[in-house]
């Protein structure tokens, strides 16, 4: 209960004037001091990012402020990784995302080496964080700054700086974000701000043509414009329908038929699916829609692939056929003199398709299928040769848009040079044959996609790695510059259009477990007049699961053949055999020494035991002159 101090009022008697006003003081003072004991004062968070901590950082002139700043700086980034989970895949109960990523994107604007470490730090998270629907407000909030900071730097920078290529890199995995919330119908909600971004996306394709000379940058910037569009359209259309009908629904995200069977056989892949070669055969019989259908779908469809050929060396071999098919019957439509020239894959799949196969010959875990993807498959005679990443480095000159091409593979070949997961082997050969490239090539737009990956990847700050084996079930190791959005974005798309591992399958071989979506979305697919129920989006019930082998090749269970098993897991088993024995010797060890302690314990007590005998008997002896041991009787003869 609150103590009042009630101003005493004297009826009955006069007071003077100079009592009632040291009265009326006191009485105010105290009033004043319980209403300033009732504020609370808030007190703010001492490592939390502000502009002004920005700002201070900035306008810094002394040395000492600045060695200041620079330690607290360091203090508050290595909380906020700690708050992305970076060493932890970005999960687990201390990871909060989107206050991480909003931190990160204030510190990046500090001057010096703190701007590098946090733009590494924002790229590796939005590379290997998992897709959840309360990261789209800080993704449109991302999407914006990344908008704005590049159009100011393409506006007042003549040249390109590392900087402005982690802001476009980092732009891509944002619109990727926001492209696949696109197509689970979660942007529901923001069309405020998706109509913001419409600015910034008309500045940014005023400052395209600045990076026409870079592919790779060309290819983010092409990517964030396209998807850009394609959320600011589907926002307009989706405020109209509320218009018109508040209670309409409007339509959902249609996959296009290539993503769509990529999907497939990730899937099938996934779970070890003995349908896998007849999803193989359908992607083969839709390699057309990769020049129909949106260029977006179809890289989004190589990454999958790409993620599946990271573990199957059947799905490896199917998506370098679909560049050799698509190249051999460019090139034989081209000399038919009566039929118009077939058209290629637009030079954004073949910037695609190179960094997916880089991927594969860094993140794959079996060195035969590191080697195809490097190198590519020996085929026997009559059968389409297949070509790796290295055979993307002889092609043609004489083209005209050649040029990307080689130039993405140079860029891939300096990846996997400088992967730190990549064989000893495979990075001499990768490096043998890219010095012999750069000799022969002439093109010097070709040489500059060396100098900026090498500028790129030597600023780059790796994190930590998670002391994990990699399984079907778990993330492949996370890589500074192999992220792994593609594991994440298939993961997502299998929730959403497929059905879960059913529960009747027969347990694998291994202990391995596959995850499952939790709450999958169902989608009731719509036929239209000229394409056929079966290539739309629906479920599919999987046929029972083979054994899964560590090489990636699919054995049936009724070949005698053994399973091929990698080097990898034949290291990895002969190190379990070594230090098995190695266990078991020091058990003996342990075991014999703990015998021997036992043998002269007891050796010691019987010793002790004796000891104290002799002594009570000469106390016998001194006291009674007897020699006879207690409760001992006489004999006979003694006492006669």
């Amino acid at each position: 209960m609150p103590i009042r101090k009630i101003l005493r009022v004297h009826s009955f008697a006069l007071l003077s004037q100079t009592h009632q006003d040291i009265q009326q003081c006191t009485s105010r003072t105290g009033i004043s001091e319980i209403s300033s004991a009732r504020c609370f004062h808030a007190t703010r968070n001492p490592f939390e990012v502000t502009e002004e901590f920005v700002e201070h950082f900035n306008h810094t002139e002394s040395s000492q402020e600045q060695e200041r700043h620079i330690e607290y700086a360091n203090q508050l980034l290595r909380g906020i990784k700690r708050r992305a989970g970076l060493n932890s895949l970005g999960e687990g109960k201390h990871v909060e995302l989107p206050l991480a990523w909003r931190e990160l994107v204030l510190l990046s604007l500090c001057n010096g080496q703190i701007q590098n470490a946090a733009l590494d730090a924002l790229l590796v998270s939005l590379g290997q964080a998992p897709l959840q629907a309360d990261q789209i407000p800080v993704l449109f909030y991302l999407a914006q700054s990344v908008l704005c900071s590049v159009s100011s730097d393409a506006s007042s920078k003549p040249n390109l700086y590392v900087r402005e290529m982690k802001l476009l890199k980092l732009g891509y995995l944002v619109f990727l974000r926001l492209f696949v919330f696109r197509v689970s119908e979660e942007l529901r909600g923001f069309e405020s701000s998706a109509a913001h971004l419409q600015v910034s996306l008309d500045a940014l394709s005023h400052c395209e043509s600045c990076y026409h000379q870079f592919p790779d940058i060309l290819f983010a910037v092409h990517f964030m414009l396209r998807v850009g569009q394609m959320i600011c359209e589907s926002a307009r259309q989706s405020s109209d329908t509320e218009q018109r009908d508040a209670g309409a629904v409007g339509q959902g995200y249609e996959l296009t038929p290539i993503l769509w069977r990529c999907l497939l056989c990730w899937y099938a892949a996934q779970h070890g699916s003995p349908q896998l070669p007849q999803e193989l055969q359908q992607l083969f019989l839709h390699r057309d829609h990769m020049l129909q259908d949106s260029w977006v779908d179809g890289s989004l469809g190589l990454w999958v692939l790409g993620e599946a050929a990271q573990r199957s060396m059947s799905c490896l071999e199917a998506l370098l056929a679909l560049h050799a098919m698509q190249t051999e019957e460019r090139g034989t439509t081209e000399n038919r003199g009566t039929m118009p020239a077939r058209g290629g894959w637009p030079w954004q799949l073949e910037q695609a398709y190179c960094s997916v196969l880089a991927d594969v010959c860094l993140q794959s875990q079996s060195a035969e299928i590191q080697k195809a993807a490097l190198v590519g498959r020996a085929c026997p005679p009559g059968h389409r040769q297949c070509g790796g990443l290295l055979s993307l480095l002889r092609t043609v000159e004489a083209e005209e848009g050649n040029w990307r091409l080689r130039y993405g593979a140079v860029q891939a070949v300096v990846r996997v040079c400088r992967g730190g997961e990549a064989g000893g082997g495979l990075r001499d050969a990768a490096w043998l044959a890219l010095q012999q490239h750069l000799s022969h090539e002439h093109d010097q737009r070709v040489h500059t996609a060396r100098t900026l990956t090498e500028a790129l990847l030597g600023t780059f700050d790796t994190p930590v790695q998670p002391e994990s084996v990699r399984s079907p079930s778990s993330p492949p190791p996370v890589q500074a510059y192999a992220p792994l959005i593609p594991y994440r974005l298939a993961h997502f798309l299998s929730a959403l259009y497929l059905p879960p591992t059913p529960h009747t399958l027969p347990p694998p071989l291994h202990t391995w477990t596959h995850s499952s979506p939790k709450k999958p979305l169902l989608r009731e697919p719509k036929p239209s007049d000229g394409q056929p129920l079966s290539d739309r989006p629906q479920w599919r019930t999987p046929l029972p699961a083979t054994p899964r082998v560590d090489s990636g090749r699919q054995i049936p269970r009724s070949s005698p053949k053994p399973a091929h098993v990698d080097f990898v897991t034949r290291t990895e088993t002969d190190l379990m055999k070594i230090v098995e024995d190695q266990w078991q010797k020091e058990l003996q060890i342990k075991m014999a020494a703990e015998e021997e302690t036992e043998k002269e314990e007891v050796f010691r007590r019987q010793k002790e035991e004796e000891e104290r005998f002799n002594c009570i008997m000469r106390r016998r002896k001194e006291r009674l002159n007897k020699d006879t041991k207690p409760y001992e009787l006489l004999s006979l003869d003694t006492t006669s």
